[in-house]
């Protein structure tokens, strides 16, 4: 009923466990989610884009080599989800987005060019939130 009536968690919830929905309807309930502003929504849908495309791409058989230009155009979608679960900052996914994004930064994955100082404020923001990882990460000597 909460899903019939726009409720975003409980669509959600039926993008993520329902499995006698199409491909198609689990898409739409994603993107209807993450357009509410559903950090959890983030997370939830790279994940499912990351299995669709595994599968789809004969497992690892024809995904690009790691750190090259092609690898980062097949990954766009994962940054973007994570930026924006980061940038949402609900939910208890929210960390992790959080972090994964402060992961890139340091990296310098997806695209993204080295950025220490961003990455240390996503992982203290990560940390803030629960997610116990991040401290790992976190560089007091980088403001």
């Amino acid at each position: 009923k909460a899903s019939k009536a726009g409720d975003a968690y409980a669509q959600l919830a039926v993008a993520k466990y329902n499995q006698s929905i199409s491909d198609e309807e689990r898409e739409e309930l994603y993107l209807w989610s993450i357009e509410k502003g559903l950090s959890d929504a983030c997370y939830y849908y790279a994940k499912y884009l990351d299995q669709k495309r595994f599968v789809e791409n004969g497992m690892t058989v024809n995904i690009p080599p790691a750190n090259t230009k092609e690898w980062q155009e097949y990954m766009h979608d994962e940054l973007s989800l994570y930026k924006k679960g980061a940038e949402f900052n609900n939910g208890i996914l929210a960390g992790y987005c959080q972090y994964r994004l402060g992961d890139m930064y340091e990296d310098g994955d997806f695209g993204l060019l080295k950025d220490q100082k961003t990455a240390q404020y996503w992982y203290k923001k990560a940390y803030a939130n629960g997610y116990e990882k991040a401290k790992m990460y976190i560089d007091d000597s980088i403001e």
